[in-house]
């Protein structure tokens, strides 16, 4: 969630920085540096962000999600396009916490213990998926669709088919974010309240690796040019763990390398960790 965050403002700065003319600001207003407005409509805490190219999506504490058309002749009344959201999405029965956009389909998760697949072009509803407890994290790649559950599981659903989804199991905690990598999509990795961060093989559904941290661990993201992975979580230390891509055959193939730290002091909380090979 946190990296949607900073895609949503980086993206707003580079659609909306010629189209909003400074004004002088008031007491009430926003001063900081950058700041360009407020996507205003929900009427309770937003607890999601989801961005594309075209679209960013917002899910609320009242189980409602709003998308906001930014782009093109919207972009005309950049202040009404602010204040006005393309669609309100209803259907969630309680808060949502996990939302993630790829070209038309939106994945919603949400405290109601379920995940709804939209059609954003349409505001449809295409399809719901039970889950036993609530859905903190999502991750679509191509036709293949995870989550990431409080009952410890990640599952894996074939959008294109209504089949029973793939169980990664040995997390012992709630999960918190779940992660496909861009530069490979079957390998996924899933960030859990039992202090681990694991990486799963989508191809035979065996782990990888497990690495760990001190306290729950809630987030986590891929580096879309290498495997590099960045985690972080309660412990207030942000990680990052690179595992080499000769590691990554050799590991699916039963050979896998443990993970030492090559920079073992704390710079503002910042762990650094690298992968070795067995000699």
């Amino acid at each position: 969630m946190g990296h949607a965050m900073l895609a949503l403002i980086s993206w707003l700065t580079l659609q909306l920085v010629s189209s909003i003319q400074p004004t002088e600001q008031g007491p009430s207003s926003t001063s900081a540096p950058g700041f360009l407005g407020s996507l205003r409509g929900h009427e309770a805490g937003i607890y999601a962000l989801a961005v594309s190219d075209q679209l960013v999506a917002s899910g609320s504490k009242d189980g409602s999600i709003l998308t906001w058309n930014l782009t093109g002749a919207a972009m005309q009344d950049a202040s009404r396009a602010m204040e006005t959201p393309l669609q309100k999405l209803s259907g969630h029965a309680a808060g949502v916490t996990a939302l993630t956009l790829r070209d038309e389909l939106l994945a919603s998760g949400a405290a109601d213990n379920s995940t709804k697949l939209w059609n954003v072009a349409t505001g449809e509803l295409v399809r719901q998926l039970p889950h036993p407890k609530t859905v903190f994290g999502l991750s679509i790649s191509g036709k293949q669709l995870a989550s990431a559950c409080w009952d410890g599981v990640a599952r894996i659903y074939d959008l294109e088919n209504e089949v029973e989804p793939m169980e990664l199991r040995g997390h012992t905690g709630g999960l918190y974010e779940v992660s496909h990598s861009p530069l490979d999509p079957t390998l996924l990795a899933t960030a859990s309240a039992d202090r681990t961060v694991r990486v799963w093989d989508l191809k035979t559904g065996r782990q990888l690796w497990k690495f760990m941290h001190k306290d729950h661990v809630t987030a986590l993201d891929w580096s879309p040019v290498n495997f590099t992975l960045a985690t972080g979580g309660w412990d207030r230390r942000f990680r990052i763990w690179k595992i080499h891509a000769e590691e990554v055959a050799k590991c699916r193939g039963g050979v896998c390398g443990d993970l030492v730290t090559w920079a073992a002091g704390l710079f503002f909380g910042m762990d650094v960790a690298r992968s070795t090979m067995p000699s």
